[in-house]
């Protein structure tokens, strides 16, 4: 029983680490993501997919749960200006098609703009599969075993 209690206790505090780290990493895409950076488009790609996957996907199974809600605030809203001044990538607008065409409720608890609207009613491609980590494993996971 102690080598079960001692399993159960570093397996929470494992669980804890990491869920202080990705709201770290979450807080942290969101401030780049409303930067005027070469890198924010990708930040705000990276934090707005770990606020839709926190909603779609258990949090026992990916760990990421309990985000800051100001900073998935920020990333929607920095969403919608990105995409009314154009500066959006195909990746982004297929990015969020899917979002919506596979879980729309979870982007729905916040404020989605006539420009998001309009993006996330478009049919998905998914021919914007990337492999940059947690986000990219998860898309490419969505490839047909005959195109990996």
């Amino acid at each position: 029983m102690d080598r079960v209690q001692k399993a159960v206790s570093d397996r929470v505090a494992t669980e804890n680490w990491a869920e202080v780290e990705l709201r770290e990493i979450h807080h942290l895409y969101s401030a780049l993501a409303a930067a005027d950076s070469p890198d924010s488009l990708e930040a705000l790609k990276r934090g707005l997919f770990l606020t839709w996957f926190e909603c779609a996907e258990p949090s026992y199974l990916t760990g990421i749960r309990n985000l800051d809600s100001a900073a998935s605030v920020a990333l929607v809203d920095r969403l919608e200006k990105v995409l009314t001044a154009l500066r959006a990538d195909r990746e982004l607008t297929e990015m969020l098609a899917y979002y919506f065409r596979v879980s729309e409720w979870c982007l729905d608890s916040f404020h989605i703009g006539a420009a998001s609207r309009t993006e996330a009613g478009r049919s998905p491609s998914l021919k914007f599969l990337t492999d940059r980590g947690l986000m990219g494993d998860y898309f490419l996971s969505l490839r047909p075993n005959a195109t990996q």
